[in-house]
């Protein structure tokens, strides 16, 4: 009932709750839910979302194979919070088959561009450097799908 309602506070926490304690039975019965807030207005509500789709993953792989496009979308969102969850879903899932997300090496490597460039916030620096986190996520994946590539 938390996913649906229309408070931002009680939806937040509704999501922590998924992406911490939540049991692979359950999964189906909430996923269209968790889908929906990928949609939403607010950033952290979307990028709560990713999270939770990234702990479904972890648990159930094969229940949310079908929402790849939507983790697309997820890693071009116009919030650079809801782009970086979204990295931990794409380094699991190139880490276990790389050969299907080369198409994305491009997209990586544009979002690396940005990131080292300084467009992302502030908030993301640490002792101004522009978000060495991400930049580490990122390294990794690049180096997952260059692993066997003779380019």
């Amino acid at each position: 009932q938390d996913l649906q309602s229309t408070n931002l506070v009680e939806v937040c926490m509704a999501l922590t709750v998924v992406s911490q304690i939540f049991p692979r039975e359950m999964i189906p019965a909430v996923l269209p839910l968790i889908e929906d807030k990928l949609q939403h207005s607010k950033e952290i509500i979307r990028r709560k979302a990713v999270q939770a789709l990234y702990k479904f993953y972890l648990i159930a792989p094969n229940q949310v194979q079908h929402i790849h496009d939507k983790f697309r979308k997820a890693l071009c969102d116009r919030d650079a919070g809801v782009m970086a969850a979204s990295l931990h879903i794409y380094l699991q899932m190139i880490k276990e088959n790389s050969s299907e997300y080369k198409d994305l090496t491009g997209s990586f490597v544009t979002i690396l561009k940005q990131v080292v460039g300084g467009k992302l916030s502030s908030d993301f620096n640490y002792h101004s450097v522009p978000a060495p986190w991400l930049q580490i996520q990122l390294l990794r994946i690049l180096g997952l799908l260059g692993k066997d590539d003779p380019r």
